[in-house]
């Protein structure tokens, strides 16, 4: 169901005591949250196992739409660690109003994010002919990013975020659409060369 938590999902693929999930397919659906005033932190949710991580695992042509965390950062699907050879295609990634973070600073609004573990970095993520923004799966209108306040005016946009993947079977971020935006941010880091939005992040 739609949790705030920023560890659950809408779906949420986790492990047991029997192993990992493996070679499921999410396909053809509708994943939003079913009231306005309840919106999950995360639309799709991953975290797994060590021995073994879940794997070969399909996320096509999906509208994933009214995620959002006010108080802290929130990702349309976000593959958090032990998972690797994934297929993320053909998935529509928008919000229906707008919104707008309030008093936590440096929160994210992330489309897609994986984050490796340090251990096991997982690999071969396939990400391809997914659309990020817009406020509609005909891609229509806008996603609109905002702050209520100081703190929540720095925050920041990833459409697609990828941390600490392997390189044995390289990953491949192909093809994708990020666009259809209207944001507002102070965000601004004087140590480092980091924008308020940034399409596509990667590395290892």
């Amino acid at each position: 169901g739609a949790s705030p938590n920023l560890n659950s999902g809408t779906i949420h693929f986790k492990y047991g005591a029997s192993g990992a999930n493996d070679y499921n397919v999410i396909s053809g659906c509708d994943i939003g949250a079913s009231k306005t005033t309840t919106l999950p932190a995360n639309a799709v949710y991953a975290h797994g196992s060590a021995a073994p991580e879940n794997s070969y695992n399909e996320i096509l042509n999906n509208n994933i739409y009214d995620f959002f965390n006010a108080g802290s950062s929130c990702n349309g699907i976000y593959l958090r660690g032990l998972n690797t050879h994934w297929t993320i295609s053909g998935n529509k990634l928008f919000q229906r109003a707008a919104r707008q973070f309030a008093v936590t600073p440096n929160s994210v609004y992330t489309g897609i994010k994986v984050e490796g573990d340090a251990g096991t970095p997982g690999e071969n993520f396939i990400i391809s002919g997914n659309i990020i923004g817009f406020s509609s799966s005909a891609s229509g209108g806008l996603t609109t990013i905002g702050g209520a306040d100081a703190g929540g005016l720095l925050n920041k946009i990833r459409g697609i975020d990828i941390i600490n993947t392997g390189l044995i079977t390289p990953s491949s971020i192909q093809g994708n659409t990020i666009g259809g935006f209207a944001h507002t941010s102070n965000y601004n880091n004087p140590f480092k060369a980091e924008a308020a939005f940034i399409g596509i992040t990667a590395g290892h």
